[in-house]
């Protein structure tokens, strides 16, 4: 079964891309028909990543995974995040975390995008209309490119097998690659 960590910056399009995975693996390998059990999808960054209970919870997270080894399991930004999100404090963490991953067999998927500053002003207007507790953290575009380098940086320090999808407009069918990759499709 797969053990996936979905990567990227905010506005990236990392929610878009998962729910097209996610969608598939969990019809593909559900077992009840009444509960969603076929993939299962962590979410649990804000309050946490980038706080001192960062690398702790992602310790957690890993025995989580190990737990549901027998299920497909993504986690929506994960160690690379919360490295990005300390300010790059206690990079040996990081990469004792990074190791233990490999060794766990877990990969990364890499969403990046190329959107203009424009089109990130849009993304974050859209956002902001959807969520507006977004508006107590939303930064300027040039923050939001910063960002997608330092995640293109950190991917390809990592040690996990990697492959990188670039949103560059939405709808798209970057789940598809990432299941072709995967040898799912």
């Amino acid at each position: 079964m797969h053990k996936l960590i979905f990567e990227g910056p905010e506005l990236a399009g990392k929610s878009y891309v998962i729910h097209g995975v996610w969608d598939f693996l969990e019809r593909k390998y559900n077992l009840t028909n009444t509960i969603l059990d076929g993939c299962i999808w962590f979410n649990a960054d804000v309050g946490i990543f980038g706080t001192d209970f960062g690398w702790p919870v992602i310790k957690k997270y890993i025995e989580i995974g190990n737990i549901l080894k027998s299920k497909c399991v993504i986690f929506e930004k994960f160690h690379i995040t919360n490295h990005i999100y300390t300010n790059y404090k206690n990079s040996d963490v990081f990469t004792s975390i990074d190791q233990i991953l490999y060794e766990e067999g877990f990969e990364l998927i890499h969403v990046s995008s190329q959107f203009s500053t424009n089109e990130i002003q849009q993304r974050i207007n859209d956002r902001l209309k959807s969520n507006s507790s977004y508006a107590r953290i939303a930064k300027p575009p040039d923050w939001y490119k910063e960002k997608r380098d330092e995640y293109i940086n950190l991917v390809n320090e990592s040690k996990l097998k990697s492959y990188t999808v670039t949103n560059t407009y939405f709808p798209n069918n970057n789940h598809e690659k990432v299941l072709r990759w995967l040898g799912e499709v």
